[in-house]
């Protein structure tokens, strides 16, 4: 799975997101696309003006980001980030549900030895 960097809008990273499309095809996670259209309904946050504003442009709505102007995601970010993660591995089929239900330790050191070193988000631009 490769998620893509969460910067951006549509108009700005559409050649990004066409080479990763291109070189990754159903494995590319658009991660920006995916917290602009769906982010604040799976945080289960109303929206602001902003966040309207913000989502129109295909961009990361601010109150899931620790300020408007920042990279950096507040705990609702993340755990969207999480959640769509975890249903594109689904969707991949990359790991069993039984793996999952429950998330016992035990389970979860399965999942990490089924999905190998981890997951990187490029999400980093300091």
């Amino acid at each position: 799975l490769v998620v893509g960097i969460a910067y951006g809008d549509r108009e700005i990273m559409k050649d990004y997101d066409h080479i990763m499309y291109q070189n990754y095809g159903e494995k590319y996670l658009n991660i920006r696309e995916y917290l602009a259209h769906f982010g604040m309904e799976t945080a289960g946050l109303e929206k602001t003006a902003e966040d309207i504003s913000y989502s129109s442009h295909g961009m990361v709505p601010p109150s899931l980001k620790l300020s408007a102007e920042d990279v950096h995601f507040n705990a609702d970010g993340y755990r969207v980030i999480g959640q769509a993660i975890y249903e594109k591995l689904m969707e991949l089929g990359y790991c069993d549900e039984e793996l999952y239900s429950g998330a016992e330790h035990t389970q979860e050191s399965e999942f990490v030895k089924q999905m190998g070193a981890g997951i990187n988000i490029g999400n980093s631009l300091d």
